[in-house]
């Protein structure tokens, strides 16, 4: 529905350019239709403000991302060679606590944000942390045995 409703208002926009263009709409038009384009563009910003918080906000990917850069920073600076396995591991082990604890805390107690407790109380971040564990799963067994078990271990 997200689609249809963005194309109809983009057609809705097009057509408003394109009259102004073709001159149909003289210098002297009236302003009050320029409303719907701006109710539009808000909207569109809105959904696109909501998708943002659920995609990388509410889902810890940015703070997850902001660990894992730190695998880069040491590999550049200890010029150690480039590999992305170490920083995907990272990535991976960080969404798994930061969703666990907000998926708990959803039901232990009420999150101020309404939004975001709705987003919790979705099946989305199971599902990442199904990925996540996964992911983790996946780049434990792959590593040798000395990485194997420093992250097992501690």
């Amino acid at each position: 529905m997200l689609v249809s409703v963005s194309s109809t208002k983009l057609l809705f926009m097009q057509e408003k350019i394109s009259q102004e263009n073709s001159g149909q709409v003289g210098a002297d038009r009236d302003t009050s239709s320029l409303a719907p384009v701006a109710l539009s563009q808000s909207s569109v910003m809105q959904q696109g403000s909501r998708l943002f918080l659920s995609l990388v906000v509410f889902s810890n990917v940015w703070v997850s991302g902001a660990i894992a850069s730190l695998v880069l920073f040491v590999q550049i600076t200890l010029d150690l060679p480039l590999d992305w396995r170490p920083g995907a591991f990272i990535f991976a082990a960080a969404l798994i606590p930061y969703n666990l604890d907000r998926v708990i805390d959803t039901v232990v107690q009420k999150i101020p944000d309404r939004q975001a407790q709705n987003y919790f109380r979705q099946s989305g971040p199971p599902l990442i942390l199904a990925a996540a564990s996964l992911t983790v799963g996946i780049l434990l067994y792959q590593a040798n045995s000395d990485v194997r078990m420093a992250s097992l271990v501690g």
